[in-house]
């Protein structure tokens, strides 16, 4: 199947125009989909696809992308952790309330599955959307950029993560092994915002003298070292609970 028979077949499913289905997924023009039903663009990509599934949840990713299997998802919402644009809050708390759950925010600001860090923009992270998660309790859901955590964590994940309070004069309690978003500031660096963050494994030092003072921040996947966290660093530690991949 065609880009261009996707799109046709996803706008007689909405019984949206072209115009109003770029309005409904957030485009600010059109012309990308013209290009696709015009067969300029051969393609849907990722980023359109995600749009269209924060908007349309029951449509199937992968049918989307490939134009294979059904283009129906089959996703239950009653099971299955699900995703709802902030104009939907109505529908998302009546489900909350169903399932007894918090509803549970996603920010824009993705942490780095990485060994260079990511720098956060306090300023522009903004709740995106709200989630439903049977049987997890967290704080906030975050993207996944970079592949240092893969398979576990692939590229486009997405983590929902509940607040760790730990004491820095008792650095040894917390959950070794287990995977955390960490945020990070030099305390020597005059600019608040100056920050950045990973999702990595933490573990004890292996030299014990460093213990009180470094953590060792571990990937999934084997191609990236293991680096020291200085803990007098850290300003905010999550515990992943549960996470949804995003296969682009």
């Amino acid at each position: 199947m065609t880009a261009k028979e996707i799109l046709e077949k996803l706008l007689s499913h909405t019984g949206l125009t072209v115009n109003s289905l770029a309005t409904e997924i957030g485009l600010s023009r059109a012309q990308a989909l013209y290009d696709i039903q015009n067969e300029k663009t051969k393609s849907i990509t990722p980023s359109m696809a995600d749009r269209v599934i924060q908007k349309f949840p029951d449509i199937n990713r992968v049918w989307l992308l490939t134009g294979e299997g059904d283009m129906l998802s089959g996703h239950d919402p009653r099971r299955e952790p699900t995703e709802f644009p902030l104009d939907k809050m109505e529908k998302a708390r009546a489900l909350a309330e169903e399932l007894g759950v918090e509803l549970i925010p996603m920010f824009s600001e993705p942490f780095k599955g990485g060994n260079d860090g990511y720098p956060l923009a306090e300023d522009i992270n903004e709740v995106e959307s709200v989630w439903t998660m049977p049987d997890v309790r967290a704080d906030m859901i975050v993207p996944v950029v970079g592949d240092s955590m893969a398979p576990t964590f692939p590229q486009g994940s997405r983590l929902a993560v509940s607040r760790v309070w730990f004491r820095p004069d008792e650095p040894l309690s917390i959950p070794f092994g287990e995977a955390f978003a960490i945020v990070l500031h030099d305390p020597d660096d005059p600019d608040p915002k100056a920050i950045t963050d990973y999702v990595k494994r933490l573990y004890k030092h292996d030299d014990p003298a460093k213990r009180r003072e470094y953590w060792i921040a571990r990937s999934d996947n084997d191609m990236y070292e293991d680096f020291e966290i200085p803990i007098s660093h850290v300003v905010g530690l999550w515990r992943v609970r549960a996470s949804v991949a995003y296969f682009a």
